[in-house]
């Protein structure tokens, strides 16, 4: 599981969750979705933004993304 490939410690790596899960979505048939939770920005990511954003490959895929204070 894409999961499996975050670091894990006192940081967030959410560009590279949000590529990893929509890689990992990217071979399913049908429609995509995924959900993320997170108590900051991203601090540590080897992705920006747009690395993410493409790593759905042009498909459609549904975020939902709760951000906890």
């Amino acid at each position: 599981m894409a999961i499996d490939h975050i670091r894990l410690g006192a940081a967030t790596a959410m560009f590279d969750a949000i590529y990893l899960a929509s890689r990992s979505l990217g071979r399913r048939q049908g429609k995509e979705s995924s959900g993320a939770d997170t108590d900051g920005g991203d601090t540590v990511s080897k992705m920006d933004y747009k690395d993410a954003v493409r790593g759905g490959g042009g498909r459609e895929h549904c975020l939902q993304l709760i951000v906890v204070p």
